[in-house]
């Protein structure tokens, strides 16, 4: 997925076992096909402090996302050091 140019064929279970895994957890209760991720970490920059990470991913049934989905979602990933060591 990371070195993938053009994502087109990940599902949105797949994405979102990714997410699970990262320790993300669904915000509020489903509805409709929109689904939003959300991680709660320390805030380097602030002692203390914690701050949001939101992904928002779309659960459309069958079928891969759209890449864009995928795209985004690697971007706030990167932007926020949780990838793991080594990956990238």
């Amino acid at each position: 997925m990371l070195n993938d140019g053009r994502p087109n064929s990940y599902t949105y279970s797949e994405a979102a076992g990714i997410l699970d895994r990262l320790g993300f957890s669904l915000a509020g209760s489903p509805s409709g096909s929109h689904r939003r991720w959300r991680l709660t970490v320390n805030d380097p920059s602030a002692r203390g402090a914690k701050r949001t990470i939101v992904v928002a991913l779309v659960d459309a049934g069958k079928g891969p996302l759209k890449s864009v989905y995928i795209k985004e979602m690697l971007s706030v990933l990167r932007a926020n050091n949780l990838l793991p060591d080594g990956v990238d």
